[in-house]
Formats: structure tokens, sequence, C-alpha cells
């Protein structure tokens, strides 16, 4: 969880900077770094923190068929 926390983290900053960058070239390296940063995060919530989740609880399992579907729509 503390890994999913720094990504998180990470990826705000990250979503800041574009924000606030005006250099065209400097904006798509950042969303680069956004991409492969929300690869590796949703990676790790698929297939490590979701299942923990579904064998835990049936609550959980609604939670996590919402989130796979909301990474689903990101994939996409």
């Amino acid at each position: 969880l503390d890994i999913l926390r720094a990504d998180h983290e990470r990826v705000k900053l990250l979503f800041q900077r574009a924000e606030a960058e005006s250099d065209m070239g400097t904006k798509k390296q950042i969303a680069s770094r956004l991409f492969d940063e929300l690869t590796v995060h949703s990676k790790l919530e698929e297939t490590i923190v979701y299942p923990a989740i579904r064998a835990a609880s049936a609550k959980g399992q609604e939670q996590i068929a919402e989130a796979t579907e909301e990474h689903h729509v990101v994939d996409v």
C-alpha cells in the first residue's frame, strides 16, 4: 500500500507539473512519464491489490469490479 500511495503522489505531482508547464516539448515528456507511471500503478493494483481485496470480502468484490472498469476506461 505504501508503494501505491507513493505512486498516487507521484502521478498527482506530474499532473500539476504538466498543467503548469508552457513548453510543449516538456509537456510531452511529462505526459510520457505519466503514462509509464499509470501503467505500473494499474498493474500493481490489478495483480496484487485487487485479488487480495476480492478474497477478503463480498463488498470488496463490488468495489474491485468498479475499479477494474475504471482501469479499462483509462486503458482505452
